[in-house]
């Protein structure tokens, strides 16, 4: 079983899966950014002073990095960020640098890595974010990510749940009952 949580920064992926990862059996891939942040020796605010080529170096290594440890993690993981959050990532940022041809092939393989995943639960922004060091914590920016990502989901996944509001407990139990009844429903050969 693939389980993508996609999402803008900020938005509860990562708590979700702290929270209900006792509770499955599936490996948890977590989110590679801030590994290849610490490789560059930066932080996601220090985007801001890079010029559009780097900014675009970088977030290919982020999506890049994304896309092979995906491939390389096996038939069954919950992964914390999908492709899709780092092309929504490259695509604000890199606006000025990406080539047509190169958002072309990006766009590609996402729609071909969300074919791979027998669910995605998306977390829209329900809260402001609070700064941490490291994330971005502009509401705006955080809020065009966020169309970014339900926009292309809209597009082009079908299997996928709208993680409603609620406290991190109630958000947790709404993604393991949705994960325990796709197992259920894999099990019978459904």
């Amino acid at each position: 079983m693939k389980i993508g949580f996609t999402g803008a920064g900020s938005t509860g992926k990562t708590t979700t899966l702290e929270l209900i990862k006792d509770h499955i059996s599936i490996p948890v891939l977590p989110s590679t950014t801030r590994q290849v942040f610490e490789r560059w020796g930066i932080n996601e605010d220090a985007q801001e002073n890079m010029s559009p080529e780097d900014k675009w170096k970088l977030q290919k290594d982020i999506f890049d990095n994304r896309f092979n440890t995906e491939n390389q993690a096996g038939e069954d993981f919950i992964s914390d960020r999908t492709l899709l959050d780092n092309y929504a990532y490259c695509k604000l940022r890199c606006y000025l640098a990406i080539t047509e041809e190169e958002d072309n092939e990006l766009k590609q393989k996402v729609i071909d890595n969300l074919k791979n995943y027998d669910a995605v639960f998306y977390f829209p922004m329900t809260f402001r974010p609070v700064p941490d060091g490291l994330r971005q914590a502009n509401f705006t920016f955080l809020t065009i990510i966020d169309s970014i990502i339900f926009s292309f989901l809209s597009r082009e996944y079908g299997n996928g749940y709208i993680v409603p509001k609620g406290t991190p407990e109630f958000r947790a139990e709404y993604v393991l009952e949705r994960i325990r009844s796709i197992q259920t429903r894999m099990s019978f050969g459904g």
